[in-house]
């Protein structure tokens, strides 16, 4: 067995190949996230089937089991309209700083650096240099939910389920999953969609103000 391990922010990721009597060398991965003291806050794991490169080591082959992980450990659409929700909150107060956000959110700071980029990068914020601090680009009312996850969480090929890659022709349910799935998944995403176009931010703060008005 050998594994490998790597560091981002909050969590560490483990990959590790193992070789199980009988069904071959697989790779698992742990994804970790420690809170504040050090310690493991939440896991999650997943078991894949793996490839050998031309050296020799093995890799994740299943680019479906490597997706649901994604999905399912990613919260940066969430962080996102946190940080927004900051900003517009503390505008007046304070100077909006990726370590103030950071404070907020309660995770590292490095986390915030890359998402207020990747915000940047789709036009929805400037990010000023120097004194720091972060300004919208459109009026609250002209950003909705889904904008903010078009840029955070880019679907590859425009695809909210991705499907798995070669069902067997020979059998007839493989043959015929497709036609079975794909209009259905369809409507969902686009159920999905056209709900989170329906709130912007300005959704977000009549409602933090209400929420903050019956803590006062």
């Amino acid at each position: 067995m050998n594994f490998l391990t790597f560091e981002d922010g909050d969590k560490v990721f483990l990959q590790t190949v193992y070789n199980f009597a009988g069904a071959g060398e697989q790779v698992g991965f742990d994804v970790f996230r420690f809170d504040a003291d050090g310690k493991i806050a939440e896991h999650w794991d997943n078991l894949a089937g793996g490839s050998k490169s031309s050296s020799g080591r093995l890799f994740c082959a299943d680019r479906n089991g490597m997706e649901r992980l994604k999905m399912q450990i990613s919260s940066r659409f969430t962080v996102a309209l946190h940080i927004f929700t900051c900003v517009d909150t503390f505008k007046d107060e304070h100077k909006v700083t990726s370590d103030f956000l950071a404070a907020s959110i309660n995770t590292n700071p490095v986390i915030i650096r890359k998402i207020l980029t990747q915000l940047k990068n789709a036009g929805l914020i400037n990010v000023i240099r120097g004194t720091g601090g972060i300004e919208l680009t459109r009026d609250l009312k002209d950003i909705t939910f889904y904008d903010v996850y078009q840029a955070i969480e880019p679907l590859e090929d425009g695809d909210l389920f991705r499907f798995h890659e070669s069902p067997n022709p020979e059998c007839p349910v493989g043959r015929n999953i497709h036609s079975l799935l794909d209009d259905k998944l369809k409507n969902i995403q686009e159920a999905m969609e056209s709900e989170m176009k329906k709130y912007t931010l300005n959704d977000l703060r009549s409602g933090m103000q209400e929420l903050l008005a019956k803590e006062a």
